[in-house]
């Protein structure tokens, strides 16, 4: 058992789990498992493994990534405060499909499978949400694909107006993305080659929509950065 969440419900990742809960069922769920701690570049969860705990994110954020047919690491998704992972495999009992690791010290809440098979069979709004976030990442996952009929400076400010929503806080310069990121994990989710990512990112800083640094994107006029998002 752990402490009931102390984080506001607004504060949680926007269409994740706890965001769409209602308190009781949040502190309900949040005190079937075990809280725990795992420092940045730590996996969580590992691509191919049995184990079918799930995991509920209470602060920080995680990356998720899989192996392309290459055997390259792809990176795939960023997930918040609120969201649960490794649901599929809690769920329905399959390996893994992907590898999380920490972006940052993350903390969590570990749910044994079977317990949070239990909760979701016993409470029809948390299955409802439950089925309304699994929609949502399979759009996001579409939407992705689809993005590859624009050119790739559109694509990379879709996705970026998109992180915003989920890891970006407001900074003196606009909105800064919470997850350091690499110009070639930016890549990797919208199915772009490097230089042509780092042509397309230049351009975004010219155009004075993003400032960059090591590791760090501030996106500076976000409803300018929209304009091509939304072309």
């Amino acid at each position: 058992m752990t402490d009931p969440p102390r984080r506001a419900a607004q504060q949680w990742t926007p269409r994740s789990l706890l965001a769409g809960l209602d308190p009781a069922a949040t502190v309900e769920l949040i005190s079937l498992g075990q809280a725990r701690s795992v420092e940045t570049g730590r996996y969580i969860l590992r691509e191919g493994d049995t184990d079918t705990q799930v995991e509920v994110i209470m602060a920080g954020y995680c990356k998720v990534s899989m192996l392309t047919s290459q055997g390259h690491k792809a990176l795939m998704a960023v997930r918040g405060p609120g969201d649960v992972i490794g649901e599929l495999a809690g769920l329905g009992g399959a390996p893994r499909n992907a590898t999380v690791e920490a972006s940052g010290r993350v903390s969590l809440v570990t749910i044994a499978g079977p317990v949070f098979q239990r909760f979701i069979a016993t409470h029809s709004a948390a299955a409802a949400e439950m089925t309304g976030v699994l929609g949502h990442r399979l759009a996001w996952s579409n939407r992705r694909r689809a993005d590859a009929a624009y050119p790739v400076e559109v694509r990379l400010a879709r996705l970026l107006t998109d992180l915003a929503e989920i890891c970006g806080r407001p900074s003196p310069q606009g909105t800064e993305l919470l997850v350091p990121l690499t110009q070639g994990e930016l890549a990797s989710m919208i199915g772009a080659a490097l230089p042509t990512v780092q042509r397309a990112l230049a351009a975004l800083r010219r155009e004075g929509r993003v400032d960059t640094g090591y590791r760090r994107l501030v996106i500076t006029d976000r409803d300018a950065l929209a304009g091509p998002a939304s072309g």
